[in-house]
């Protein structure tokens, strides 16, 4: 009897065992990239896909899915460090299955350089999430979201690119609450793609933090009307008990 329980619990461990194995495939995400120099040919970026099996929705975070550390053949960055070329600054645009961009991340770089074998590019404390449309009240568009992220340092007439590479991401359907927690982009270019400095791009909380704004002073003050009642109302009925004192 003692034998067969034995067989029972090392079976359900190694079931247990391999249902968390199986489970960490599909979530932990790679943290290295290889990628090829930026020839200054946006259709030539490399397609890395960094996403797990399952879809996203609204408010997922595509951000960390994109930190890593970036890896260039060493040769090609050591010809484009020669042009003068440095991957100082980062943007990252995204886009929706409909090619329309949603999204604008101008930043500084992370950590970079030569080590033995290749040329590498830190990619951390990237802050995006998939947004929702008309500020939470519909489903972010269903399909491929593509992100676009390229490294450059600016030049006097045109910004030096220095590698790129290009995401895909499945989103799915999502849930009220994920859209009212997802956050609202709005993004708008004023003169087009090739002028400088004419992209704008904000950030918006999702529709439920914003209506704090309504309802977090409104709780607050119903909030003290009742304990102010309640304090009236107690010392009524400890006087009335106590004799009036």
């Amino acid at each position: 009897m003692k034998k067969v329980t034995k067989n029972k619990t090392f079976l359900f461990f190694i079931l247990g065992l391999t249902i968390l194995i199986l489970a960490m495939s599909s979530t932990v995400m790679a943290t290295d990239f290889y990628i090829t120099a930026d020839d200054d040919d946006d259709d030539d970026d490399d397609e890395v896909q960094t996403a797990s099996s399952a879809s996203l929705s609204a408010n997922s975070d595509i951000g960390r899915l994109l930190e890593g550390t970036y890896y260039v053949d060493k040769t090609e960055a050591s010809i484009l460090w020669g042009l003068g070329k440095r991957p100082e600054l980062v943007k990252i645009y995204l886009k929706n299955p409909a090619g329309e961009t949603k999204y604008k991340i101008d930043a500084e770089s992370g950590p970079y350089g030569f080590t033995d074998e290749y040329f590498a590019i830190q990619l951390k404390d990237v802050d995006l999430r998939i947004p929702a449309n008309s500020f939470g009240f519909s489903s972010p568009d269903m399909g491929a979201w593509r992100v676009e992220v390229t490294w450059y340092s600016e030049g006097w007439l045109s910004d030096n690119h220095f590698a790129g590479v290009t995401s895909s991401y499945i989103v799915g359907e999502s849930d009220l609450m994920d859209n009212l927690m997802a956050p609202n982009y709005i993004y708008m270019d004023m003169f087009g793609v090739f002028a400088s400095g004419d992209e704008i791009s904000i950030a918006l909380p999702g529709i439920f933090f914003l209506s704090m704004l309504i309802w977090v002073p409104a709780v607050s003050i119903g909030l003290l009307m009742y304990i102010k009642s309640s304090y009236k109302i107690g010392m009524h009925l400890f006087k009335r008990e106590s004799g009036g004192k």
